[in-house]
C-alpha cells in the first residue's frame, strides 16, 4: 500500500518538464532530449552523467512497458530530489533492446539514491496510471504541457 504522504505525480511533473514533441529518432536521442530539458531548467547538475545512468539502466532491461509507453528511470546523485519529465514523440521510436517496440509516450523518472523507495512507489503509480488506455490515448492527443499536467492530475484523482 502506498504511503498517504507520497507526493503526487504532478508535484514533480511541471509544465517546464513536458516536451511535445520530442524530435529524437532513437531511444538514446529521446532520453538525451528529456535530460537536456531538465538540465536547461536547472533540475540536474551534469546531464552527461544522468544520460549515462539512464542508458546503463536501459542496458539492464528495457523500460518499454508496452502500449506505446516507456518509463526510463535511474537513481543519480545529479539531482537532489525526485523528478519526472514527460515527452511525446513525433513518430513512434523503437525503445526495445533489439526488438521492435515502438513508443510515443516517454516518462523519465530520476531520483537521488536516498529516495530509492520513493522512486519505486512513483514507478508503480506511473505504471498503474499509464495502464489505462484512455489515459494513454488522451496523452497522445494532448496539445500542450498544461493539458498533459491536467490529464495526469485528473487520472491520479480518479485512481485515488
Amino acid at each position: 500500500m502506498e504511503s498517504p504522504d507520497l507526493m503526487g505525480l504532478t508535484d514533480i511533473l511541471t509544465p517546464q518538464r513536458v516536451k511535445i514533441p520530442l524530435r529524437g529518432g532513437s531511444k538514446a536521442d529521446i532520453i538525451a532530449e528529456l535530460i537536456d530539458m531538465l538540465a536547461a531548467n536547472g533540475d540536474v547538475d551534469d546531464p552527461g552523467a544522468v544520460r549515462q545512468a539512464v542508458l546503463q539502466r536501459e542496458q539492464t532491461a528495457s523500460t518499454n512497458i508496452g502500449h506505446g509507453l516507456a518509463l526510463p528511470h535511474a537513481k543519480t546523485d545529479q539531482t537532489s530530489r525526485s523528478l519526472l519529465a514527460f515527452g511525446r514523440t513525433v513518430e513512434p521510436v523503437n525503445f526495445g533492446n533489439g526488438t521492435e517496440c515502438p513508443v510515443t509516450l516517454v516518462v523519465l523518472l530520476l531520483a537521488p539514491p536516498s529516495e530509492a523507495a520513493t522512486q519505486i512507489q512513483l514507478l508503480a503509480r506511473l505504471s498503474r496510471l499509464m495502464s489505462v488506455e484512455t489515459v494513454r490515448r488522451r496523452l497522445n492527443q494532448a496539445a500542450s504541457a498544461d493539458e498533459v499536467i491536467d490529464l495526469i492530475a485528473h487520472a491520479e484523482r480518479a485512481a485515488a
